[in-house]
């Protein structure tokens, strides 16, 4: 008989522990057979240990939505600090780190944009991470409209703009009918490069 037991977790740890086994399983089998009790189970925990720190499955998959959207915002920062007075290219960084988040996450990308989640019955942890992603991405355009790179239009209707593209992008590669190119990175490569290059090219200023 094996000795090996269960991992014990630390007072706190055991929160971001059933996160990211959970993030795990919703990329390996998304949100349909998603449960509190498989998440434990991939934790090595009790079944009812979870419940210390989500009331049910959907406050889960919220954490890890809202954790999600928290890596975007940290993407969107380091995109600046890289590239403190080339607005242009904090945007490409940004898209770059969408995409690259939505391939190697698309179970979570999923759930964040209402895959098994209403965002309409969300609590607040997922309602700010979502509205503060959104503002740092807000915050990379409005320094390119500062700098006169970008035409005269709200800082939030061309972020809708450059979050769609690289939104669209992602699913297209991720489940759609350009998943085949995730193989390829040369072509992958040149695909971002292109889409990125037709975005920016409606929205800089007409000389």
């Amino acid at each position: 008989m094996s000795s090996r037991r269960p991992k014990s977790y630390h007072h706190g740890s055991l929160r971001q522990a059933l996160i990211d086994r959970g993030t795990h399983l919703l990329d390996e089998q998304g949100v349909t057979h998603f449960s509190l009790r498989e998440v434990a189970k991939a934790a090595g925990v009790s079944h009812g240990a979870p419940y210390r720190h989500f009331s049910d499955r959907n406050a889960l998959l919220e954490a890890i939505a809202a954790q999600g959207f928290a890596n975007l915002e940290a993407a969107c920062k380091a995109a600046v600090a890289a590239h403190p007075n080339a607005p242009r290219a904090q945007l490409m960084m940004a898209g770059r780190a969408y995409i690259e988040f939505a391939l190697a996450h698309p179970g979570v990308l999923h759930i964040m944009f209402g895959g098994g989640v209403s965002p309409d019955s969300t609590g607040p942890v997922f309602q700010q991470a979502a509205a503060s992603a959104f503002a740092h991405l807000v915050g990379i355009i409005e320094n390119g409209r500062q700098t006169g790179l970008y035409r005269e239009e709200s800082a939030e209707n061309l972020t809708v703009a450059a979050w769609s593209m690289a939104h669209g992008l992602s699913l297209l590669l991720s489940a759609g009918p350009l998943r085949g190119l995730q193989r390829d990175s040369a072509q992958l490569e040149a695909l971002i490069a292109s889409a990125s290059e037709s975005l920016l090219s409606g929205m800089v200023t007409r000389n």
